[in-house]
């Protein structure tokens, strides 16, 4: 049986009912390599992307222990 993976998975809340502004878009961007380099470092998992819309960012990460992503 494989091992089990596990996702953190952030919502952030972004202006309007769109893709926010460009400023809230480029610091989920930079927040976005912030995290994936982290997690690449703590080998806790992967950085997997991100979706914009309907006011919100998602940003997805996955690995083989969720608290081990959520604290890095």
């Amino acid at each position: 049986m494989a091992d089990a993976e596990h996702a953190v998975i952030v919502h952030l809340d972004l202006s309007g009912e769109g893709f926010g502004e460009q400023s809230e878009r480029q610091a989920v961007y930079a927040l976005a390599r912030t995290l994936s380099a982290a997690i690449d470092d703590a080998g806790a998992g992967e950085y997997d992307g991100n979706e914009f819309g309907a006011g919100t960012a998602v940003l997805y990460a996955y690995g083989p222990d969720a608290e081990q992503l959520f604290a890095v």
